[in-house]
């Protein structure tokens, strides 16, 4: 009886659309799976065959692909009909000003002349339970919502329009629905 091999299969997996690292297109990779035909090129041009070129599109989560409405959405999250909503977010643990950041989004998602909110804030606190604790204590004069990743993170994340940018592990998004 012959015995089995013992052999690890090698595989890069590219999530980037178009701007690729040298290091990713190894020539002893046995697949590189690329999700766009630009990668697929790249690929090609740092000298890795063709069988070793696979070209699969952008992997996502199943999840990602549910189709939402934004009023059913919005029922579901607790959010406010009327007001635009921002997304704030630190790292994997809620890393970063996310609490300076948060309160000073407070005071300027409240118009003072007007006597109240004109926007509504959601603060993604991931595994931070202190950040969460001390968020969910403060008094807000605007509504906020204060919570972990979850899927409420990934319906967002599909139904926005992003308007934002990135600051180190600070992310904040403006959503516009």
């Amino acid at each position: 009886m012959a015995r089995p091999t013992n052999r690890v299969v090698f595989l890069t997996v590219i999530t980037n659309l178009n701007t690729c690292h040298p290091t990713w297109f190894h020539a002893d990779v046995n697949r590189c799976c690329c999700p766009s035909e630009e990668v697929a090129k790249r690929a090609a041009l740092d000298d890795l065959e063709p069988s070793q070129i696979l070209s699969f599109g952008l992997p996502i989560r199943p999840s990602f692909c549910r189709v939402l409405v934004k009023d059913d959405l919005r029922r579901e999250l607790e959010l406010d009909p009327e007001l635009p909503v921002v997304l704030l977010m630190g790292g994997g643990e809620g890393m970063g000003p996310v609490k300076k950041t948060a309160r000073a989004l407070g005071k300027s998602l409240f118009d003072k002349e007007l006597g109240k909110p004109i926007g509504q804030l959601i603060v993604i606190c991931d595994r931070n339970k202190i950040l969460s604790s001390s968020l969910q204590a403060l008094e807000w004069k605007i509504p906020v919502k204060v919570t972990a990743i979850s899927l409420e993170l990934i319906y967002l994340g599909c139904l926005s329009r992003v308007v934002g940018t990135s600051v180190s592990t600070l992310i904040i998004y403006l959503i516009l629905f």
